[in-house]
């Protein structure tokens, strides 16, 4: 499974790629930290599922994933975020996301439900 990871955390992106490369048949693609380069991450590298935070150093997640199905790409995206709102992941779902993580304390869950998706 190809994993695109985009937060704009470079310490959330370490601690990511470090747990995800341990699953075998998984590999982080790659990273990026803003709106613009997420989504020309993603719809360069189209990977199988993209992980990402809702907050950005400049644009949102939500941003960069209405972008991305206005360009066709299908990916899987997963938003991850420390706001625990209903109404982000309402807005998630709206634009197709399909799962949502509280980074702050799911981490554990999010590997588990990878692990279930291989």
């Amino acid at each position: 499974m190809n994993i695109a990871l985009v937060d704009d955390s470079t310490m959330v992106r370490a601690n990511l790629t470090s747990l995800l490369t341990k699953l075998p048949g998984v590999h982080v693609v790659g990273h990026a930290a803003s709106e613009d380069e997420a989504v020309a991450l993603i719809n360069l590298k189209l990977p199988d599922l993209v992980l990402m935070d809702i907050s950005l150093e400049r644009g949102t997640g939500l941003d960069a994933l209405r972008r991305i199905r206005l360009t066709g790409n299908a990916s899987r995206v997963w938003m991850l975020s420390n706001h625990t709102a209903s109404r982000y992941r309402e807005l998630g779902n709206q634009l197709g996301a399909e799962e949502f993580f509280d980074k702050g304390i799911e981490l554990e869950q999010l590997v588990a439900e990878i692990k279930n998706n291989l």
